[in-house]
């Protein structure tokens, strides 16, 4: 018996399945990767979200980097900095640096910044990583948060929200659930972090 050929429809239908599969369980699978081996304390954390954070940065080698350490010695000299969150506003409602603002306003003020040191980050500093390259082909230097808001907090840094002080944040995912222990920690689900 010979068979028809599959009609165009019946292959469109296999084919959507097939990338709607692989899209859906390539995240989740690196995700369980990742939490499989979360350290247990926060040293260990601390070196986790560097090593993630120096695998990111070969993507941007060219652009400016700052330690916490040299972030807040900064601050703390009372030398003119300004920290400017890149993360979408979900996040930046659970918590942000004490005085960031976001990347909105800066890009539509950043003249006024010009004496300042801008300091960008995010939850590890990929996403402020590829902001900061995007702002150097635009002639305007910014440096990158080495480990973000992670290395932040992990090095005894405090967090704000609305209503001051707080121990919750938003790691984007469960690849990045490294918070200090004592951290609220809140994630996208699966899928918002496809898009």
């Amino acid at each position: 018996m010979i068979s028809a050929p599959p009609s165009n429809r019946a292959i469109w239908a296999l084919m959507t399945t097939a990338l709607c599969l692989l899209a859906l369980g390539s995240p989740v699978a690196c995700a369980q990767n990742y939490g499989a081996a979360t350290p247990a304390d926060d040293r260990q954390k601390l070196t986790l979200v560097y090593r993630l954070y120096d695998e990111y940065r070969r993507q941007f080698p060219e652009i400016c980097e700052i330690s916490v350490k040299q972030a807040r010695a900064t601050a703390a000299a009372s030398k003119p900095i300004l920290f400017v969150d890149v993360r979408g506003s979900a996040e930046q409602e659970i918590s942000m640096l004490p005085g960031a603002i976001d990347k909105k306003q800066f890009i539509e003020d950043y003249h006024r910044y010009r004496d300042h040191l801008v300091v960008v980050y995010c939850t590890i500093s990929y996403r402020s990583g590829l902001f900061a390259k995007k702002m150097a082909a635009r002639g305007i230097t910014v440096c990158n948060l080495r480990g973000g808001l992670l290395a932040w907090i992990l090095e005894g840094g405090l967090i704000t929200d609305a209503r001051g002080v707080t121990n919750r944040v938003h790691v984007f995912g469960e690849t990045w659930d490294l918070a200090p222990d004592g951290y609220q920690t809140i994630t996208y689900p699966w899928w918002r972090r496809l898009f």
